[in-house]
């Protein structure tokens, strides 16, 4: 995996190169190029090949860093059948917000034809996206039966500006289904599974040093833990839910295996010690997604109902998750032949961002006929309290083909 364009710094602007701007300095005019929005990257490398370069150097991100004018786009991995042969296809995307638009990064390095990647953890960091472990599997074409191959410890950063991959240093284990996050600029990961067809979760964390490209053992966690979640809040790492295990031999007691699942560890990177919270999911049913936004936390439903026509936020006071006033809602889409119905959305992503909430993705599944499609809309909900604010609102990107996403997304400020 190469570099695509080389690194331009503010002093290579200003020696080797023609004017950006004529009549400006070239480092006066990185500043002008980094206020623009990223969603016009395509169109202005057509203007020379000075521009081509600066639009795809770190020191632009730099500077957008510095201007304050990065702009946080939402990372999906999709697998699609296409092409003649309908082989299957790891396609990322990402959506833009402010523009309303899904923009192709790219296929997902580090796979064959025909091969799919799910249960990985993808985290935003410096302007980066980065792609750890997962479970890789095959399928042929749409009729086929998905095929698990092998687990995963292999990491990739792709950097947002620059459009580069880099295969960054492997996690210490392979993993899937399991907790990861970011922290203090260091990527922390808890939990998952290490073997494939064995059902049982491992205690053992890790973190990635950016900077060592490396990465080091933590303290382990009190259970084995897989599908759990995984999400920063003060600077501590909450790992949710999750299907549990006992790392002694199978000593631990059903009902204990239960409290467990209901439970939320708590990693201090300053103490590097885990705390044990019961009760604080509830169900022992493992979430689907919890987002922190604004100091609280979200979350959309678990993995038996991945959408539950609401969001819940998590009340500390009292230990309990409680529905969001005025977030209630079915989605109601026309069909061909079935106006009217009411359909229930299923297996959408959620991201954060500012005070709103978006949900993609994922399929709309009818209540009354049981056949489901593929969703194009984007839906926000808005977490401030102005009551003059309506709550919902409903963006329609340009439609695309239809596409199953392989696991939660992700939000990069580049």
């Amino acid at each position: 995996m190469t570099r695509g364009h080389d690194i331009l710094d503010v002093a290579n602007l200003e020696l080797d190169f023609e004017p950006l701007i004529p009549g400006l300095p070239n480092a006066v005019a990185l500043n002008c190029l980094a206020r623009l929005p990223r969603a016009m990257y395509s169109t202005l490398n057509g203007v020379s090949r000075s521009w081509r370069r600066a639009l795809s150097s770190e020191q632009l991100f730099r500077t957008r860093h510095e201007l304050g004018c990065t702009e946080p786009w939402i990372y999906c991995l999709f697998c699609s059948h296409e092409g003649p042969s309908k082989h299957v296809t790891s396609l990322i995307e990402a959506y833009d917000p402010v523009h309303n638009l899904w923009l192709p990064v790219g296929r997902m390095p580090g796979l064959a034809n025909s091969e799919m990647l799910k249960g990985y953890g993808s985290v935003g960091l410096n302007g980066k996206l980065y792609i750890v472990g997962g479970r890789i599997c095959s399928k042929g074409s749409s009729s086929e039966v998905e095929k698990d191959l092998r687990i995963s410890k292999d990491v990739y950063a792709y950097d947002c500006i620059t459009g580069a991959w880099k295969q960054c240093t492997s996690m210490l284990i392979p993993r899937v289904d399991f907790a990861c996050s970011v922290c203090d600029g260091n990527i922390i990961i808890a939990g998952g599974r290490d073997t494939i067809n064995q059902e049982k979760g491992v205690a053992t964390a890790e973190m990635y040093i950016p900077e060592k490209d490396g990465w080091i053992s933590l303290e382990k966690m009190s259970a084995g833990r897989y599908k759990c979640v995984g999400l920063t809040v003060s600077n501590k790492i909450y790992v949710i839910g999750g299907f549990t295990s006992s790392d002694d031999d199978g000593q631990t007691s059903p009902r204990a295996l239960a409290w467990n699942r209901c439970s939320v560890e708590i990693y201090d990177p300053a103490k590097g010690k885990w705390e044990f919270v019961k009760g604080m999911w509830q169900i022992d049913i493992p979430p689907y997604q919890v987002v922190n936004l604004e100091g609280q936390l979200y979350s959309c439903g678990d993995l038996m109902n991945s959408w539950k026509g609401s969001i819940d936020i998590y009340d500390g006071f009292s230990n309990m998750w409680k529905t969001v006033r005025g977030s209630r809602r079915r989605l109601r889409e026309d069909l061909a032949c079935k106006e009217g119905l009411i359909l229930l959305r299923r297996y959408v992503t959620m991201a954060a961002i500012g005070r709103q909430l978006y949900f993609l993705a994922g399929y709309c599944q009818s209540t009354s006929y049981g056949s489901s499609i593929c969703l194009d809309t984007v839906d926000i909900f808005d977490i401030s309290g102005d009551e003059s604010i309506e709550k919902w609102k409903s963006l329609k990107p340009i439609p695309r083909p239809c596409r199953e996403i392989c696991s939660p997304c992700c939000v990069v400020d580049a």
